[in-house]
């Protein structure tokens, strides 16, 4: 709803702002809406934005040429390097994985995706030339890859550690075979040290008011700048 994507917005732009985030990876950018999102609300730091989806990633690649900050690569991430098929669809729900009978029954079109091979690769692999042209930087990992965020974050290993906020979508339906349902993938976001900042309700069923799907935002509470230099986390704001 535009409430829910206000509060999103809003939230985002406040915990890049208090955690000092330089440069964003903007992981299943689709034609660029979120980093477009990002300089709209102010943000003036690094976005480098992955989209694997040929026709998607054209005009990402126009909508980012005017941009010196902004730096995009066709490319998919996860956890192995090597090529994985796409599924894609129009719009904003092409995925490497198959849809399901209840992705299938709710939206139409992802029984009609066509196919593309694209090159994946492990973040750890990558990160460092990435931030190679940032000065000292602080990185906020935003993920949306329909289905696959644990993924993309489990190629990232020891190096999530190195990010002081992250942004996924989570979902309690699947609306793709074999996708994590948001309780196991806040357990594994959890488990690397991140908390939960807030969770907005993206997608859901009109007809049964059941929620679908999640953006969640977390941070890492011990990277405040102000924490890092000795005050305490519990401090009541």
């Amino acid at each position: 709803s535009g409430l829910s994507s206000y509060l999103v917005t809003q939230q985002l732009l406040n915990v890049l702002h208090k955690y000092g985030i330089n440069v964003v990876l903007d992981v299943g950018a689709n034609k660029g809406q979120y980093a477009r999102m990002l300089r709209q609300g102010g943000y003036r730091g690094h976005i480098v934005s992955f989209e694997p989806v040929r026709r998607e990633f054209e005009t990402l690649s126009r909508r980012a040429a005017n941009d010196p900050q902004w730096a995009v690569h066709q490319l998919a991430l996860g956890s192995t390097d090597g090529s994985i098929e796409m599924n894609v669809v129009p719009g904003t729900l092409s995925s490497a994985l198959p849809a399901s009978d209840y992705g299938r029954q709710r939206y139409d079109k992802l029984a009609g995706a066509t196919v593309e091979t694209v090159p994946v690769r492990r973040l750890d692999g990558i990160l460092d030339d990435l931030l190679a042209h940032v000065p000292d930087p602080r990185p906020y990992l935003k993920l949306d890859t329909q289905g696959l965020d644990l993924e993309v974050f489990a190629g990232l290993g020891d190096r999530a550690q190195d990010f002081v906020g992250m942004q996924s979508e989570m979902a309690l339906l699947r609306l793709y075979e074999g996708m994590p349902r948001l309780p196991e993938a806040l357990a594994a976001y959890e488990a690397a040290g991140f908390e939960v900042a807030g969770m907005y309700l993206v997608t859901g069923e009109r007809r049964t008011a059941r929620a679908l799907e999640f953006d969640c935002i977390m941070v890492r509470a011990d990277a405040m700048p102000q924490l890092a230099s000795g005050v305490s986390a519990a401090t009541p704001s």
